[in-house]
């Protein structure tokens, strides 16, 4: 159980920060992980 907690935590750091250096290298208003999160809520 400890592994899978551990497994979705590196998930969650590494797509936000592929979306951190995504939004660096091509600036926009919004970063791709940002119009997700607002779509859901």
């Amino acid at each position: 159980m400890n592994g899978l907690i551990s497994l979705v935590g590196m998930a969650v750091v590494l797509i936000i920060l592929r979306d951190v250096f995504h939004t660096l290298w091509h600036p926009t208003r919004h970063g791709g992980l940002s119009r997700i999160v607002m779509t859901v809520l």
